[in-house]
Parts: C-alpha cells; sequence; structure tokens
C-alpha cells in the first residue's frame, strides 16, 4: 500500500487507508509491517526520510504511546548524533468483518445499468467494409459493436441506451447524447436484442460525425445516480467507441464528480486505436485528478474487445474470460461506495417456526403438518411463496429444522403470512393461519414469537412460534460425528432406532432446533454419520451458546421417545473427542432416586475449516456445463390453441411461457457455462416420420452432437421442433437425468460441474424412475433446476426439491439435495407475460446452486486450485473441453 504525499508539510495528516487485513499481513497479526517515509518528487526519484516496523497486533492497541515511532534513515545512522528522522504517529484504528458485494445484493441493492455506443465519423462510414459499423446484412457477419453489445450486453443487461457523436436528423444538428429508441422520456429497451435492433436502425438514419465526447452521456448517469443516493440503488454506464476521444478535460471533471456518487463505468474499446487515454482514464493506482481536483475513487475499468476474439472470425473466444474482466473491478468500486458513505446492506434475518396443539385432522393417526411461508411488499397486492418447511409426520407439536433467511428493511412494511398445512395421501387439509408484519417479529429478536392461529370457525387451531435472530457473518464449517453408548432401552423386545436432535439457545431460554441426525436402527451403542453444518447454523457464530443434544427412540408413526439431553457449546466440542463425554438425563426419571443416566453421548472427532465457496471454485478454473431439457407432452394443450403453453405468437410477437422460462433463466445460468455451447433436448413427443414416441430427442435433430450455441439458438430450434412433432405423453424425467449423468460420470476431477434445466407444466408421470435418477445422479456433480411453467399442482416438484429431508425411494437415500424447483408464475409481471423481476428470479434460481457445487466437491475432497495470472495478457487462456454427449437413441 501506498499513501497519497501530503505536500509542503513537515507534520502530515495522511488520508485513512482502508484494505483487507489479508493484503495487509495476510491475516498474520504478529508478521511484521515496515513503513517507509519518503519525500515525493515529480520524476520518480523519491527521498527515503526514514522507516520504522510495527505488526498489526500492535496497531490494534490504538493510538497510544506504543503506536509512536521513530522513524530511522540506515544511511545516517553513522553519524553519532544521529536519532531520528522524525515520528510516525497512528491516529485512529478500527478492524471489522469485510462487507461484501454479495452482501449488498442479497440486501436488496439494486444494479442498474445503461449503455452509450460511439457513433463518431472515426470509425468509418457504415458502407465500408473495413468500418467499425458495417452491417453485413446478407453475410451476417457482426460487427465489432455488435460483438461487444452482444457479449457483454447478455452479461450485465443494459437497459438504458444512448448514442453520441452523430448528426441527427431532420435538422442535422451533431448530438452528444441521443436515445437509440429515439423516446427521450422513456430511453429503456428490454434486453440486449431490442438494443441491436435500435442501434441498427440508428445506423441507417444518422450521419457519423463527432466529435468523440464522453462528457455528456457521463454527467446524464450522474443527474440520474443524484436522485439515488439512498444506499439502495448503484449504476453502471458501459461506453462502447473506438478510442479517440475528443473531449478529455470535460471527461475527467465529469468522472470526478461522479466518483463522489454510486456510479461505475466500463468503457470497451473496439477496433485498434491507441487507447492510452483509456487507460490513463482507468486509474488503478494513482487517482485521477484535473485542475488540482481528484477522484474521489477510481471508477472507471477499460476493456480492449480486441484481446478476447478468437483468431479466426469475430467472435468472442472466451466469454467467461471477458465477462470476469469487465466485471473484474465491479464489485470493489460498489461496496467501497457504500462504506464510504455508512450504508449496510438490508439485516439478513434467520427465522426458525414452530408449533403448539395443532389440530387434528387424521383419524387413525395425528396430522403431518409443515408451514407455508408468504411475503408481501408494501407495494405489491398479494402474497409471494418465500418458502416451505419440511412435513413432519404425526406430530401436533411440530419444530421444523428448516431456516428461512429473509432481507429485513425496516425502511418498508414487510407483511408475513404463515398457513400451517396437515399432508395427506389426497392432498392437504388447513390447520390454520397468521399473518402479520416482519418489523413486528424482529422485535423479538431471540425470543419466542408466539401467536394464535386462526382460519378455522369455533375452533382453536393451536400456537405459532416464531424466532428470529440476525444471520452472523461466520464463514466457518464444521465437522462432528457423535456415537452413544449404553442407551437405556425403552422397549422390553426391540432394540432402541436413536437419533440426535440439535437445538441452539435462544435469549429467553428457549431452544430452536437446527439439526437432526438419521436414525440408527436396532442398537444402544449408535456411531451416526458425520455431520456437516455452518457454524452459523449451529450457534450463530456465538462458539459460547448452549447447545442442547437430545437423543430420541425413532418411532415410525412419529410418536419418538426421548431417551435423554446434554448441554454443551461448540467452544467445548472444539476441545477434541477426550473431553466431550455426556451422561443424558432424562428429565421425567430424575425422580426416581437411584436414576443416575440414560447413557452417554460421545464427541467421535470434530473439525473447523474456513468455508471454501463457489467463487474459489470458479476464480480457480472450475467449468461450469448448462444443458435444457423441455417438455413437449400434450398436458400443455395443443400448440396453435391461444391458451396452449406452447402456443407461438407469430403476429403478435407475445412469448409463451416455456419461451419465458428458457429466455429469463436460461440468459442467467447461460454465462456460467465457459465453453457456450448448449445440450438442450425435448421429451414426450411423437417424433416424425415414424410418430414413434420419445422420451429424449435433441432439439435440433443432431443425435451425435445436440449442442446450440447460446439461447437464442435454442428457441429457434424450439419453434422449429413445435412445428414438426406431436405433443403426446408421458411426462418422463429420468430419461433427461440419466443422460445427464452419463455425461458427468466422464468428468469425475473437480474441473467440472454439471446443471440441467428441466422446464415442465409439471404433470410428472415417472416419479420413481426419477427418484431413482436423482438418488445415482447425487453422487455426481450434477445439479437439476426445474422450472415449473402454467397453473398445474406443483407438490411433486416440492417432493424432489427435498431441502430438509433426503430424497429416498426403494431404501436409497440420495447422498445430497440436488434439486432447486421454481415455479415461473411468481414472478410473471401483473400486466402482460414478462419478468417482473429479473434479479428476483435470478436469485431463487441459483439460490442452491453454489451451496450444492461446493458441497459436491468439499465432498469429494476437490479443492480449489489458485491460478497463477500469465504474464502476456495476449497470450489465448487455456481452452477447456466441451463433453461429448453420448448418442442418443430415438426411444
Amino acid at each position: 500500500m501506498k499513501s497519497e504525499p501530503v505536500y509542503s508539510t513537515q507534520s502530515p495528516l495522511w488520508m485513512p487507508i482502508t484494505m483487507r487485513v489479508r493484503s495487509l499481513c495476510n491475516g498474520d497479526y504478529e508478521r511484521t509491517i515496515k513503513i517507509d517515509c519518503f519525500d515525493h518528487r515529480s520524476n520518480g526519484n523519491h527521498k527515503l526520510i526514514g522507516s520504522c516496523f510495527t505488526n498489526l497486533r500492535s496497531l490494534t492497541k490504538g493510538p497510544n504511546d506504543e503506536n509512536k515511532y521513530p522513524i530511522i534513515n540506515s544511511k545516517k545512522k553513522r553519524n553519532k548524533n544521529y536519532k531520528n528522522s522524525g515520528f510516525v504517529e497512528l491516529e485512529s484504528i478500527g478492524v471489522t468483518e469485510e462487507i461484501t458485494f454479495l452482501d449488498y445484493i442479497r440486501g436488496g441493492t439494486q444494479m442498474h445499468f445503461a449503455v452509450a455506443i460511439d457513433f463518431t465519423a472515426s470509425n468509418g462510414p457504415p458502407r465500408d467494409p473495413q468500418s467499425l459499423h458495417y452491417l453485413d446484412i446478407y453475410g451476417n457477419r457482426p460487427n465489432p459493436y455488435e460483438i461487444a453489445l452482444r457479449s457483454i450486453g447478455d452479461i450485465i443487461q443494459p437497459y438504458n441506451s444512448a448514442g453520441f457523436g452523430a448528426k441527427i436528423p431532420p435538422t442535422g444538428e451533431v448530438s452528444h447524447l441521443f436515445h437509440l429508441n429515439g423516446i427521450p422520456s422513456h430511453p429503456y429497451c428490454s434486453g440486449v436484442t431490442e438494443i441491436l435492433d435500435h442501434y441498427r436502425k440508428r445506423l441507417a438514419s444518422v450521419t457519423l460525425y463527432g466529435p468523440t465526447n464522453f462528457s455528456n452521456v457521463i454527467n446524464n448517469t450522474i443527474s440520474i445516480a443524484r436522485q439515488y443516493e439512498d444506499g439502495k440503488h448503484y449504476f453502471v454506464l458501459l461506453i462502447v467507441t473506438d478510442g479517440i476521444i475528443s473531449d478529455m478535460i470535460h471527461t475527467k471533471n465529469a468522472i470526478i464528480n461522479a466518483s463522489k456518487l454510486p456510479i461505475s463505468i466500463i468503457i470497451v474499446g473496439v477496433g485498434n486505436a491507441d487507447f492510452a487515454a483509456m487507460n490513463e482514464l482507468d486509474s488503478d493506482d494513482v487517482r485521477l485528478q484535473v485542475d488540482g481536483k481528484y477522484a474521489e475513487r477510481d471508477i472507471v475499468q477499460f476493456v480492449p474487445l480486441n484481446r478476447f476474439l478468437a483468431k479466426k472470425g469475430p467472435f468472442i473466444r472466451a466469454q467467461a474470460d471477458l465477462a470476469k474482466e469487465v466485471l473484474y473491478e465491479i464489485p470493489e468500486q460498489m461496496t467501497g461506495f457504500m462504506r464510504s458513505r455508512g450504508y449496510k446492506p438490508n439485516i439478513p434475518i434467520e427465522m426458525t417456526l414452530s408449533c403448539r396443539n395443532l389440530l387434528n385432522k387424521d383419524i387413525l393417526s395425528k396430522s403431518d403438518p409443515f408451514c407455508l411461508v408468504q411475503m408481501k411488499d408494501s407495494w405489491s397486492e398479494k402474497f409471494v411463496e418465500i418458502g416451505r418447511t419440511e412435513t413432519i409426520t404425526d406430530n401436533l407439536n411440530p419444530e421444523w429444522v428448516k431456516k428461512f433467511v429473509i432481507s429485513y428493511n425496516f425502511e418498508t412494511v414487510q407483511k408475513m403470512r404463515f398457513e400451517v398445512w396437515d399432508v395427506d395421501p389426497d392432498g392437504k387439509e388447513f390447520l390454520g393461519h397468521f399473518e402479520t408484519t416482519l418489523a413486528e417479529i424482529v422485535a423479538y429478536s431471540g425470543r419466542q414469537f408466539v401467536k394464535k392461529l386462526s382460519g378455522i370457525p369455533n375452533r382453536e387451531c393451536g400456537d405459532i412460534v416464531i424466532v428470529t435472530e440476525e444471520l452472523s457473518s461466520c464463514k466457518q464449517i464444521v465437522q462432528m460425528q457423535f456415537s452413544a453408548k449404553s442407551l437405556t432401552k425403552l422397549s422390553w423386545i426391540w432394540r432402541n432406532d436413536p437419533f440426535l436432535v440439535f437445538s441452539r439457545s435462544n435469549e429467553d431460554g428457549t431452544y430452536s432446533v437446527v439439526m437432526k441426525s438419521e436414525p440408527v436402527y436396532s442398537t444402544q451403542s449408535p456411531l451416526w454419520m458425520p455431520i456437516t453444518m455452518r457454524v452459523r447454523s449451529l450457534c450463530n457464530g456465538d462458539y459460547d451458546r448452549t447447545i442442547k443434544i437430545d437423543c430420541f427412540d425413532y418411532r415410525s408413526n412419529g410418536d419418538h421417545r426421548l431417551i435423554g439431553s446434554c448441554f454443551t457449546s461448540l467452544r467445548a466440542l472444539t476441545k477434541g473427542p477426550n473431553e466431550n463425554k455426556y451422561p443424558i438425563v432424562n428429565p421425567n426419571k430424575k425422580k426416581n432416586k437411584n436414576y443416575k443416566n440414560s447413557g452417554f453421548v460421545e464427541l467421535e472427532s470434530i473439525g473447523v475449516t474456513e468455508e471454501i465457496t463457489f467463487l474459489d471454485y470458479i476464480r480457480s478454473g472450475t467449468q461450469m456445463h448448462f444443458a435444457v431439457a423441455i417438455d413437449f407432452t400434450a398436458s400443455n394443450g395443443p400448440p396453435r390453441d391461444p391458451q396452449s403453453l406452447h402456443f407461438l405468437d407469430l403476429y403478435g410477437g407475445r412469448p409463451n411461457p416455456y419461451e419465458i422460462a428458457l429466455r429469463s433463466v436460461g440468459e442467467i445460468i447461460q454465462h456460467y457455462d465457459s465453453a457456450g455451447m448448449f445440450p438442450a433436448f425435448g421429451f414426450g413427443a411423437k417424433l416424425p416420420p415414424t410418430g414413434e414416441v420419445s422420451h429424449q430427442f435433441p432439439l435440433n435433430g443432431n443425435h451425435s452432437h445436440p449442442y446450440c450455441s447460446g439461447i437464442p439458438e435454442i428457441l429457434n430450434h424450439y419453434r422449429t421442433r413445435l412445428a414438426s412433432v406431436t405433443l403426446y405423453g408421458p411426462t418422463n424425467f429420468s430419461n433427461c437425468i440419466n443422460n445427464t449423468a452419463s455425461i458427468a460420470r466422464q468428468f469425475q476431477d473437480g474441473k467440472h460441474y454439471f446443471i440441467l434445466l428441466i422446464i415442465t407444466d409439471g404433470i410428472i408421470s415417472d416419479m420413481h424412475q426419477t427418484k431413482n435418477a436423482i438418488v445415482n445422479a447425487s453422487k455426481l456433480p450434477i445439479s437439476i433446476i426445474i422450472v415449473g411453467v402454467g397453473n398445474a399442482d406443483f407438490a411433486a416438484m416440492d417432493e424432489l426439491d427435498s431441502d430438509d429431508v433426503r430424497l429416498q425411494v426403494d431404501g436409497k437415500y440420495a447422498e445430497r439435495d440436488i434439486v432447486q424447483f421454481v415455479p415461473l408464475n411468481q414472478y410473471l409481471s401483473k400486466n402482460g407475460p414478462f419478468v417482473r423481476s429479473q434479479a428476483d428470479l435470478a436469485k431463487e434460481v441459483l439460490a442452491e446452486i453454489p451451496d450444492q457445487m461446493t458441497g459436491y466437491m468439499k465432498s469429494r475432497g476437490f479443492k480449489p486450485v489458485k491460478s497463477v495470472p500469465t504474464t502476456d495478457p495476449s497470450q489465448p487462456s487455456p481452452s477447456h473441453p466441451t463433453p461429448n454427449a453420448p448418442s442418443i437413441a430415438i426411444s
């Protein structure tokens, strides 16, 4: 780290320095830190005044005599009268947990993107094949601007679009800011395709001219950002240019002004111009300055497009590398601004649910309850499901394990609705509901919020118990294994089937369940499977928080019998197996004078490690591969029927639900697939010419290579297939899952992970085979996203999305949860078939993928490898294999 110089003084006070502890000392508080004080010289020949040494442990003691350091110039030490060259003193210090970019995004901060395109004459006449703006109408060869817009636009999805540097009809006046769609009051485009359409139309109507002025488009973004300095919005301006800038002084002034606002600027250079000026604006090491004014922070990222073009043909060689370069500085720039203004992300709240004295709706047994959690923001008219608990069989006092993490915003009214249902073989029965606001619940943070359920006339529905607390930022993982000895038998005939329930204490002395082990059958001395969980789930990062361990005897009717309980803490557990042997006591038996305990629970092993994140694997080169399977069964309705889920509106251009799902979800996850080629299949249709039903057929008709280059090509093949096949059935998932599994088996080296997207109307036929396929796939590097379209009952999909209880079939258990189900209707806008919130949809679609991928990698011992950056950026990055799909027999 280098500070800025303070000019013309012998007693400088430097600006505060903010940096990561790992950059300063790599987390080692005892590591020696050297501080050199130089006299700044404009020619770069800075003169050493003196040096001193310290460490972070000393510095954290604060500004006192221990942190007043004489600085010594070693060359002057020969002088007997020399003592020092002055003193460096610590004025203030603070060490805090880092708030990350994702913390702000998860907390609700909205990103807003705009694009500005250079229409100046230096690009060359649009009709000249050598022009950077040449439109190849017949050969369909994209020009550099189209490449940049498509490649980068697909990554960041710009909406507000403008051009600059052209003469605009009918007056022929030069404009330094004109809107591509020609609507100044509403310059927004719904995606990259529409931006490209308007760009091409504008090229045909304007005259390329000049000069190349950036300041107007930057100042326009400034005027918008000034209205949203509330910590909830951040703006990214993408400028695509040939690099010959005209208004450098004005642009620098605009950037300096923008540096005080929630703005970042990405400049993409096309062509072969000298981009030295752009590198000057991208001031990574020295703050940008003009006329004695300094930028508050670096907000510019410059990317030359040519570095990422393939050698043969105008196409992007490595979209993943381009994405990484384009977005490289945005997270730091955004979080830097938010921290400098004291903005903190919305608070993530973890919610635990239980109920007491529920109604019994079953005759021969007890109710099998689950709780449906819904939320409604102040601007919304209806409640939207945010999740549901697991179902607990035969229990009128359920304590659900599943937690709900909710972003709490104290400035808005967030209404909550809780519905409790009894699951029956032929459906479900209502047990009661409760409505409140999140603010009212949070007021009881750390304590039980107990309220009456209602909704059934003249009946007491029982109580709902809600416990919330702020989720800690602890990133540690704990793995523990327990055993038990000499457990008391609870049956004269049968041995126990013991399992453990872990609960953490609340502030009011109550406990909330955090984990349940699997039962070990027919034994008094069980050894349970290792338990892996986040420390924040176990104790929310508090090592001294009381943890209660209950040992139960499992009963198939849900009436589990308590064997005994003990208490500990993570601090005690981390001392290891020798000091963690606990007698378990049943409070109901303590009245017996001769009673001592009901056996012992022992810790067999424990390990606490720092969590390795999804991004750690991605940064180290793990490749994501994306495949899609589309439901072509008759339950969707005839494609020519306007009510059909597959209806193609050729004249009105209204997308059907499958097109919406493909574009919305596909555009989110395609950027994680660095190969850029996606195998795409259909299932459940009769194929010509034989009319035989196929449960898996390639959309492009190529059985040996079913890959499509991007979502637009998948959509084209989907529409073509709809016209040639007959929708039929049944709706079988197993073939598509087994095919993806057969590919994944070839790539179990920790460098590849596969995501299968299934889009369906939800009426599944081969549930047993599908469960078997998922259980088998759970051992492989695979995740499955199921997007439900239409209004069918998706209960079967929720069964496959086994968040809390491992999926099992025929006595076989899935090794891990690999399915994420998303109902598309939840994210459609009220007016028209469009996605209401792409950010919310993205969050839901990708919610479980990071944990599923990292969970698999850790279970196999794969660790991310630190990548070594190449010294020559012009060299191509290593290519990664696109897995070859096996031959697919039409069945």
